[in-house]
């Protein structure tokens, strides 16, 4: 390879590992980079954490876009400002709506996937029980699973009920803010 060649890979990698970095933060590159251990559970359990944050910081981004607008109102002197302002908001909200509900989509998945899980196996233990012609230890062992599987549902189930409430909590106050923030500037007289 020419010295040339090697300047354009070298480039090309720094490129590459500063887009990873963006990406991934310092210290989710570092552990894949510079690892002793593979660990593949650290591995994913960080990349995890990583589409949460992801999730939290697009978040975070609208509800500050939403607060900056609304403290707009306080300077805004004309009636074609504020309609405006009002589009602008509006957008705002949507954007803070659907981020919301991709966080809590995401949040929600893990127990979706366990409550699935539990009655599918729960499936599979009654015909088992129904077909097979099984001892009666079996039988003991299989009526265990299947308790131990419905406690797995109804617990996944649980939690599926608390992040919704949580989730209707959330957008129901941002909502709530949005009419008292319209009602607050109705100096107007529209």
């Amino acid at each position: 390879m020419t010295e040339e060649e090697v300047d354009t890979l070298c480039y090309q990698l720094q490129v590459y590992l500063g887009h990873a970095l963006d990406t991934c933060g310092w210290k989710i590159l570092s552990q894949v980079l510079f690892s002793e251990q593979d660990d593949p559970e650290e591995y994913y359990e960080s990349l995890s954490e990583l589409r949460q944050k992801g999730y939290e910081e697009v978040l975070q981004r609208a509800r500050k876009l939403l607060q900056e607008l609304l403290e707009k109102h306080r300077n805004t002197e004309c009636m074609v400002e504020l309609l405006k302002l009002y589009q602008e908001e509006d957008y705002a909200y949507i954007v803070l709506v659907e981020a919301t509900t991709e966080l809590y989509q995401y949040l929600l998945q893990p127990f979706r996937d366990m409550r699935e899980l539990a009655m599918l196996r729960r499936q599979q233990i009654k015909i088992s029980m129904e077909n097979d012609y099984l001892g009666p230890r079996r039988i003991e062992s299989l009526k265990e699973e299947d308790a131990d599987w419905q406690r797995k549902a109804h617990m996944a189930v649980l939690s599926i009920q608390d992040l919704t409430v949580k989730y209707f909590e959330v957008t129901a106050k941002s909502q709530k803010g949005n009419s008292n923030t319209f009602s607050q500037f109705s100096h107007w007289n529209i």
